[in-house]
């Protein structure tokens, strides 16, 4: 009895990855999220939303998660200039179809400390993700297509 305790003990420990280190859920299964993403589309209450070029780029590390964009509403002063390149960092939690953001560092520092729950799915091959959020009661959709 002993020893079919202590062995199945043994094979718990040994098939889960330890979660805070992989971020991600246990049992051999690889973090989907890491790699280099651009934004394909993006929709707010089922409206399409323009895409800026260059797009958006979002890098998923295990952990990390760093993007850029251009904001059209961070321009400082010069009435030439229509955008900035924006951009933000934080730590990420995956599980499940769960995303969960924290924004540690941006160029607009009012979204500093901001938590994002996000719902996420990927395609068969998962070189696409589709996630949705609520945000100030609306319903905000993006697609986005692995390009690393």
């Amino acid at each position: 009895m002993k020893f079919l305790l202590s062995i199945s003990v043994s094979l718990f420990l040994f098939s889960c990855i330890d979660s805070s280190q992989k971020n991600n859920e246990c049992c051999n299964q690889s973090n989907k999220l890491v790699g280099v993403w651009e934004l394909e589309n993006a929709t707010w209450n089922d409206s399409s939303m323009t895409i800026i070029e260059p797009r958006m780029v979002k890098i998923f590390t295990d952990s990390n998660m760093i993007y850029q964009y251009y904001d059209q509403n961070l321009f400082c002063g010069d009435s030439a200039k229509k955008t900035v390149l924006a951009t933000g960092y934080g730590k990420y939690f995956y599980s499940k179809g769960k995303l969960k953001e924290s924004i540690l560092n941006h160029s607009n520092k009012n979204l500093i400390g901001s938590e994002y729950d996000i719902e996420i799915n990927f395609s068969k091959d998962s070189n696409t993700y589709y996630q949705s959020m609520d945000l100030n009661n609306s319903k905000f959709k993006e697609v986005w297509k692995r390009i690393e």
